[in-house]
């Protein structure tokens, strides 16, 4: 039932305005500040309207509308799902050193450093580890 293109549509609008309204502001947290109810609902307003569009892309690429489609959002899920433990532990050192050496940051540079540091600390700290747990468990 949640495989209705309107709620995707509407979905997809309503995050991209969202994510639009919060971030144009020079200032993003002045909203935090003045907002109980967006400090408490901040994250689920997002995880929600993601949540909503989540079924979309999964049932565009199984109806085979467009494979190439469907191909590139298996690929990007697969490999940002694997990457999510070490982005949870770099963001923090990457908003503090930029936030603290530069408060005129540029959000793309901190998605850069943020995921290539992940990508960095996923091969050559959490696969071998996986590896070698995986090896022992056979053993």
């Amino acid at each position: 039932k949640l495989n209705n293109k309107l709620i995707f549509f509407a979905s997809l609008l309503g995050l991209v305005s969202y994510l639009y309204l919060i971030n144009s502001n020079p200032n993003p947290g002045q909203y935090f500040d003045n907002s109980t109810a967006l400090k408490v609902f901040h994250y689920s307003i997002v995880s929600i309207l993601i949540g909503l569009m989540i079924p979309g892309f999964f049932f565009l690429s199984i109806d085979g509308i467009n494979k190439t489609i469907g191909k590139s959002l298996h690929f990007i899920f697969t490999n940002v799902s694997k990457l999510t433990y070490s982005l949870y532990l770099v963001h923090p050192l990457f908003y503090f050193v930029i936030l603290n050496f530069n408060p005129a940051y540029n959000k793309l540079l901190f998605f850069f450093f943020t995921f290539v540091s992940a990508i960095a600390l996923y091969f050559l700290i959490e696969k071998p580890f996986l590896r070698l747990r995986d090896k022992k468990i056979k053993e």
